[in-house]
């Protein structure tokens, strides 16, 4: 019974010293005239290793004025506003993380800017300020001098902030760098005890105006061009710049009041205009945009299309090898449709996009041609045209391919890496891991329920060298193994793994499902330093955390130590993307996203 009594003791010391809470101590409460730097202090918590300071100008806190946190029992709140009345409370947090409830809120009233001069210009928070500045603050009666201080640390400390003492309420800086952000303070110069500064202001300077950006010149159709086909392709030359995109416009007048055609955001530096009517003059003009300015118009280049014919011809639609092909055979068969009173037809191929340079020009008295003894990893441009006796239709609008690489190869065999041959007890969600294979561009991953793979199976292709299952029976034995492929085939599949599940999915809510939404909170998302991992109530034995790319790589491990209910994980050092979190306490696996940002 004795033993009984100690322990119900015991147990109600420790519940007592686990919601203590820190007891305020300085400034006294409803303190007045407290200079705008105020040092908040309060009594020591044995349990506490680190408390955090909530500053408000209300006293139910809904207007939040500064969050504090610190390992010690004091906190300084600086630069505050004169003639406020501030509320403050303050709580304590443990070494698992657990925060007391907060402190008894106290209050203090700061001190009136009577013979403080107030800084004016450049005011508080400005940006896009000028290298050179002047500052500029209020004037105090009577008096005949000020000091003013400014530093690149609102800290101003001593070897890195510089003075001057003036006469006047105004006084030019040094000439600042770009994008720097200057603290600055002034206040009465005393000779005997100094008199308090102001609250220090804040401002940035910005940066040049962009360099201007050249227009762009134009090349085809050249100015003055007659008969032009109705589809026309324009080409003008890059513009020197990273990455720049250009706006192209086509209209009817050279003032280009009645705009015909216009685009934007083009990469490439051509753009062609289809079916456009016959015997009509257009003007046409370019600019570029480098994300920061635009450049000027380019000149006006004019051109007009051919008359309409008597008999004319429709220009054909190229059909094979198709636009863009990859990887085309060192022998090509070009087709086209047929066009109605067509005899022949005029094909060019070249690699210049522009067809200013043609490789080679062929004729067929059918919708096909030929091209033999071409090199390897070589991209081709071509177009076509249908005449008779009287007539040529357009240019039908061009293709192009690339031929295949010199040896095509298949991928080498995968290897594969885990879960181990045989693995029993492999947690949900199992991730299945493998070495890349040479010359692979995919992978196929291969699962079966029986090791010679002639039962139920399911195949899951990725680009990546991990994959993970999300849904598998409890104690179920499964098969895996991998192929690599390529545009030129497949490797064999490795040699046959086998696996045993433990327990099921996380997303399942059965008798061993995992914990829900609501008992697992991984915040902030997105995140750029640290992410936090909080359990509902503390785990018996703790929590492991693993975090893994989107590759299935594991980047971090760490856990929530047995009866703690959070951990911080500091994702800093990671480059920016998305990373699956996974948690595990006990049985209970859950899976979340966290998406990293720099």
């Amino acid at each position: 019974m004795k033993t009984l009594l100690t322990y119900a003791a015991a147990l109600l010391l420790m519940t007592m010293t686990a919601i203590a809470q820190p007891a305020p101590n300085q400034p006294p409460d409803g303190a007045t005239d407290l200079q705008i730097n105020v040092t908040l202090g309060w009594r020591p918590l044995k349990t506490a290793v680190s408390y955090e300071v909530e500053i408000a100008l209300k006293s139910d806190f809904t207007q939040l004025y500064n969050l504090l946190a610190t390992e010690a029992t004091t906190a300084e709140a600086t630069n505050l506003n004169y003639s406020t009345t501030y509320f403050w409370h303050v709580r304590g947090i443990d070494a698992a993380g657990v925060a007391t409830d907060w402190s008894s809120t106290q209050s203090f009233t700061t001190v009136a800017a009577t013979g403080i001069p107030q800084p004016i210009s450049p005011e508080d928070g400005a940006t896009d300020q000028p290298t050179n500045v002047m500052l500029q603050w209020s004037s105090v009666a009577g008096v005949g001098g000020y000091d003013v201080q400014w530093s690149n640390d609102p800290a101003f400390p001593t070897d890195g902030a510089q003075s001057a003492t003036v006469t006047g309420t105004t006084h030019p800086l040094p000439t600042l760098g770009y994008g720097v952000t200057t603290y600055w303070r002034v206040r009465v110069t005393a000779a005997a005890a100094p008199t308090p500064w102001s609250r220090y202001a804040a401002f940035t300077t910005g940066y040049p105006a962009p360099a201007p950006l050249a227009a762009p010149l134009l090349i085809s159709p050249a100015n003055g061009q007659a008969n032009q086909p109705q589809s026309v392709m324009l080409v003008w030359h890059h513009v020197a710049a990273k990455e720049p995109i250009y706006e192209m416009e086509v209209a009817t007048d050279p003032a280009f009041s009645s705009v015909a055609y216009s685009d934007g955001g083009l990469t490439d530096t051509s753009y062609v205009l289809e079916n456009l009517p016959a015997g009509q003059t257009y003007h046409w003009r370019v600019r570029a945009d480098n994300g920061e300015v635009k450049s000027d118009w380019s000149g006006v280049f004019k051109f007009t299309t051919a008359p309409e014919s008597p008999i004319s011809l429709l220009a054909p639609q190229l059909l094979t090898p198709p636009n863009g092909t990859a990887s085309a055979p060192l022998l090509v068969t070009m087709t086209w449709d047929s066009i109605p009173d067509a005899t022949e037809y005029e094909v060019e191929v070249g690699k210049d996009a522009t067809f200013e340079t043609v490789d080679t020009t062929l004729t067929s008295t059918t919708a096909w041609a030929v091209l033999a003894g071409l090199p390897n990893a070589t991209t081709y441009h071509w177009r076509a045209r249908a005449r008779n006796g009287a007539a040529t239709s357009a240019w039908s609008r061009p293709f192009r391919f690339t031929t295949e690489a010199a040896e095509p190869q298949l991928p080498s065999l995968p290897e594969l890496v885990a879960p181990a041959d045989g693995s029993t007890g492999v947690m949900n969600p199992v991730q299945l891991q493998w070495k890349a294979a040479s010359n692979a561009q995919t992978y196929i991953v291969e699962l079966s329920n029986s090791g010679d793979f002639t039962g139920e199976q399911s195949k899951l292709t990725t680009n990546a060298v991990a994959q993970y299952l999300d849904s598998l029976p409890e104690g179920t034995k499964q098969w895996w193994r991998v192929r690599a492929a390529n545009q030129y085939g497949q490797s064999q599949p490795t040699t046959a793994w086998s696996f045993t599940a433990n327990i099921s999915t996380p997303t399942g809510v059965e008798e061993e499902s995992v914990a829900t939404a609501e008992q697992v909170r991984v915040y902030p998302i997105p995140s750029s330093a640290i992410v936090t991992v909080e359990l509902a109530s503390g785990a018996e034995s703790g929590a492991n955390i693993t975090l893994f790319t989107a590759q299935g790589m594991e980047v971090i491990a760490t856990k929530i130590e047995a009866g703690a209910t959070r951990t911080t994980v500091a994702t800093d050092a990671l480059p920016a993307g998305i990373y699956w979190c996974v948690i595990q306490a006990g049985k209970k696996t859950i899976t979340r996203t966290v998406v990293i940002v720099k």
